[in-house]
């Protein structure tokens, strides 16, 4: 399988989808950088890199979504995954190198937007967090980001055609997304609102709280379903990872169970996949 894998990697890397995404990294992790350090200036060493570092989690989603789906597709309409198991690789290897690939193309994404982004800000800006907080940041990214990859494998394997397989893919990806958005904005609503009105005089006065219908209380099912969804979601992981870089350690866990179990997903699927 490591065969497998190396030569998949040598394709990806030389394909111009790939090459694409890669210049998408520079230049969007060149603008993340000009546009913060703009802010940086004027606000006189403040707010620090760390801030923007986060949005590196949807943007990698979004470029996985297409490289995964068109290299998959690739396989599948040249012929190479039918002629690798016909010289002798097993459909489990095929599909493990496959999704090992789509894994580590992406984890080489997030590489080149964080050294462009991160090289120029680490000169001339400040940071507030420490390396452990760095080092746990970026293994929950890369665990997330291999999360994402096994989902996308899966239904690119499962679709077999290049464009059909693209278009669902990218579909997904901004599902999850909406789906991180929607979630984390019903958690984040306030127990009360306070409205504003104008008494007589013209002035305007800040009116009295009242109790908001669309607030969840902590420890209630619905709200506890709520938080379980926005932690195990890869959507979600997004969202609360552009917010803050603490508490990320439970992100892991269940992103670990999503390779385990769109590994295992993903190979009963293709040992039943039609390669004709």
């Amino acid at each position: 399988m490591r065969n497998l894998t190396s030569s998949n990697i040598r394709r990806l890397l030389k394909t111009n989808y790939y090459w694409i995404a890669a210049v998408f990294m520079v230049v969007t992790a060149l603008f993340a950088f000009v546009m913060h350090y703009r802010d940086y200036k004027l606000a006189d060493g403040s707010p620090y890199f760390d801030s923007l570092l986060t949005i590196i989690a949807p943007i990698v989603f979004f470029a996985i979504a297409v490289f995964v789906s068109l290299f998959v597709g690739s396989e599948f309409s040249d012929g190479t995954m039918r002629n690798k198991i016909i010289v002798g690789h097993s459909r489990v290897s095929v599909y493990l190198s496959l999704m090992l690939t789509s894994v580590v193309g992406g984890w080489i994404l997030a590489a080149v937007w964080s050294v462009v982004y991160l090289v120029p800000s680490v000169i001339l800006m400040e940071s507030e967090n420490s390396l452990i907080m760095y080092g746990m940041f970026y293994l929950t990214l890369f665990l997330l980001l291999a999360a994402v990859s096994a989902i996308l494998t899966c239904v690119s394997i499962l679709i077999g055609n290049k464009a059909v397989a693209a278009v669902v893919c990218l579909l997904l990806a901004m599902a999850l997304m909406l789906q991180g958005v929607m979630v984390s904005s019903w958690l984040d609503e306030p127990e009360s609102y306070t409205g504003m009105y104008m008494d007589d005089s013209g002035t305007m006065q800040i009116g009295e709280p009242k109790p908001n219908p669309n607030y969840m209380p902590e420890g209630s099912p619905e709200r506890k379903v709520c938080e379980f969804l926005n932690d195990f979601m890869p959507g979600g992981q997004s969202i609360q990872i552009m917010g803050s870089l603490d508490e990320m350690a439970r992100f892991c866990v269940y992103d670990l169970a999503w390779l385990l179990v769109l590994s295992t997903v993903g190979v009963l699927i293709f040992r039943r996949k039609d390669l004709k």
